[in-house]
């Protein structure tokens, strides 16, 4: 497509390509060569964040930006003001998500994620405690039913973070493993589905999931608690990962994709944390029931009960 043409559309109907003819013309003058292989015709993980920045900008000059209503992604920062306004600690909160993901010298363990925030398939939100009626409960609800729809249309892979704060120094790894889970009800509480069919609401039995907005979710929490297991440190404070099923398509523990892929996985985290990789993550007698165990993982190799759910707590 012609870049005259390309300019003459809206962001949803560009293709991935046109998108990168787009962003590769506006940010011609703009990549310092320092970002480029120089062996290899393609762009350093640093340059992806400065090719997103001009992309953006020559969006907002059309007047549009391409961010759902709660969320925004990982081709644009969250901004003090305008339609992806945030608080002031936000920022601090996404750039060191993003040093940590995109960091050359620590490769970070779970490869998907880090191709998330490259492309731009990283999507991001905040629940601000001080601020409960803008950016409350009831506004991360909303903003999951904005994701989950998101999901479904776009790339497989895609996943949603929440930053929840103001983040609190010195904050225990249990405080917040007890305000994940609360936040957790709390959506719960507000949801405007009932819980799907076929998926049970007892966390005691073994297929139990966390269910919003129709959708069986996969979530984790992440906090700067974790002095073992830093791939669950992503940030100053607590931070929620959301995906739904669709991301785990083609990656079944049965696929050779999806075996491939743990393994890897797991390769890695034997590198990256000072602790093994938890039992609950892989381990056939505890990954495969129960997963909300994989939720809000212990610093060490501590095994708990099924039956002590903290949901129902």
């Amino acid at each position: 497509m012609a870049l005259s043409a390309i300019e003459a559309c809206t962001s949803s109907q560009l293709s991935s390509q046109d998108q990168l003819v787009l962003t590769i013309t506006c940010s011609h003058d703009s990549i310092d060569e320092s970002l480029l292989n120089k062996e290899s015709p393609r762009l350093l993980p640093a340059a992806y964040g400065a090719l997103a920045g001009v992309f953006f900008r020559a969006w907002r000059r059309r007047g549009e930006v391409i961010h759902l209503g709660h969320l925004w992604s990982a081709l644009e920062q969250p901004q003090a003001d305008g339609p992806a306004r945030s608080p002031g600690w936000v920022l601090h909160a996404y750039e060191a998500f993003t040093a940590k993901l995109v960091d050359q010298e620590r490769t970070y363990p779970c490869y998907f994620g880090v191709q998330g925030q490259q492309r731009g398939n990283n999507w991001f939100a905040v629940f601000d405690s001080s601020s409960p009626r803008e950016q409350g409960v009831r506004a991360l609800g909303e903003a999951l039913v904005e994701f989950r729809e998101q999901a479904w249309r776009g790339p497989k892979r895609q996943t949603l973070i929440v930053f929840a704060g103001p983040p609190e120094p010195h904050a225990r790894l249990s405080d917040h493993q007890t305000a994940f889970w609360r936040l957790l009800k709390d959506l719960s509480a507000v949801d405007p589905v009932p819980w799907p069919e076929g998926f049970t609401t007892d966390t005691a039995d073994p297929a139990w999931q966390w269910c919003f907005a129709g959708e069986p979710w996969f979530t984790f929490m992440a906090s700067p608690g974790y002095q073992h297991r830093d791939s669950r440190n992503l940030g100053p404070c607590l931070t929620l990962v959301f995906q739904t099923r669709r991301v785990f398509e083609g990656l079944s523990g049965s696929s050779v994709a999806g075996q491939v892929a743990k393994r890897r996985i797991r390769a890695d985290l034997e590198h990256y944390d000072t602790v093994p990789p938890h039992p609950y993550l892989g381990d056939p007698a505890y990954s495969s029931v129960h997963k909300w165990r994989q939720y809000a993982l212990p610093d060490d190799q501590s095994v708990g009960s099924p039956e002590k759910c903290p949901f129902t707590g």
